[in-house]
């Protein structure tokens, strides 16, 4: 993703809670009860009954609600099917390929990450080649980031799902704590030469007991968030030609991951979770124990509704060779399982229209 983000100000607060990048969508968290949900769908419509399918989806507190008014819709639309939606298990990652092993997967579902293509490559997941010659225009897949789109084919051409959304990693800062400590606000110039600086000048001992108790910055550690660093390097972690090779061993992807380590227990400027008491990236910037983070879209709503302070963001500092950041490859597929392909598809193509 090249495109800058420029450097906006954003207040928190109840007034704050659409923008960026069509993520901030509001909603009332529901009760599902159990009962309610049944236990597999069944095959086609019998003696009139509709066909019923279960819809697996996000389980952060606005979407139920949201995703019950876009099932209205479609109920109102196709009469003959019945969509009960679920929340993700907290460890979707897990949970939803260990359903798929026991025959009780979803009929449709999100996934994104690195455990959807396992899903696709492992053949859990529906060949929609067929479904996108036969229902899709062109227009509705050049809308798509053609990177995305590659993404959900499998290396010998299955493609095991359609993109639901694009959400990006960007730099979020403390305009506050900058003020306070004389330092100038980052924007599309930034270099890790020029994050560094502001770090060390932002990690403070605001208490005087000798004890830092405010870092520069933040990441959470993880092979894609280490992934963009690399890539800002000019390496990469796996030859994107061949991903049974590892390239961790090259010397860009050893400079960047040295650049982290050291920031981390050389400078003490970006915080470990054990220096912030084992709270999350999101809730240490939010409670203002550290002045910027590396975090998605996905966590704007949360910090503008949480944080008491003026929040600035801007696009990820620029490497030695490139400016990156990591864009993700949500998408919705549809179970292999399904009794019920059709009626699936027709979900499936729902959720991915304009509406």
């Amino acid at each position: 993703m090249t495109r800058a983000l420029n450097s906006v100000t954003l207040r928190p607060g109840k007034g704050s809670r659409r923008g960026l990048l069509g993520l901030l969508f509001t909603g009332v968290a529901i009760t599902l009860l159990a009962a309610c949900l049944p236990a597999r769908s069944t095959p086609d419509s019998q003696q009139g009954q509709p066909v019923q399918l279960v819809y697996q989806d996000w389980r952060t507190d606005w979407f139920p609600a949201m995703a019950q008014e876009m099932l209205a819709q479609f109920h109102a639309e196709h009469p003959d099917i019945r969509v009960f939606y679920v929340p993700d298990p907290v460890n979707v990652e897990e949970q939803l390929p260990t359903d798929m092993r026991s025959g009780n997967a979803p009929d449709v579902f999100a996934a994104c990450c690195a455990f959807f293509p396992i899903i696709g490559q492992q053949g859990y997941a529906l060949d929609l080649r067929t479904f996108v010659a036969e229902e899709l225009d062109q227009a509705t897949i050049d809308d798509w980031d053609a990177a995305q789109y590659r993404s959900l084919f499998t290396r010998d051409g299955v493609q095991f799902g359609l993109p639901k959304y694009h959400g990006a990693l960007a730099l979020y800062y403390n305009k506050d704590l900058f003020d306070r400590y004389d330092v100038d606000y980052p924007d599309y110039t930034w270099d890790h030469d020029d994050y560094l600086r502001a770090m060390r000048r932002l990690t403070q001992d605001r208490d005087g007991d000798g004890e830092t108790d405010l870092w520069g910055s933040m990441f959470d550690v993880s092979w894609e968030r280490i992934q963009v660093h690399v890539n800002g390097w000019g390496g990469h972690l796996v030859d994107p030609a061949d991903p049974t090779r590892s390239r961790m061993g090259d010397p860009e992807a050893l400079a960047a991951m040295e650049w982290l380590r050291a920031r981390i227990w050389d400078d003490h400027v970006m915080a470990t979770p054990l220096d912030v008491n084992n709270r999350s990236t999101r809730q240490a910037f939010v409670d203002q124990s550290v002045a910027m983070i590396e975090d998605g879209s996905w966590a704007l709503k949360d910090i503008l509704t949480n944080a008491d302070f003026r929040i600035g963001v801007a696009p990820l500092p620029a490497g030695p060779a490139r400016r990156v950041t990591l864009a993700t490859t949500d998408g919705f597929g549809v179970s292999a399982q399904t009794r019920n392909p059709e009626a699936a598809q027709a979900l499936h193509k729902f959720l991915i229209s304009h509406e």
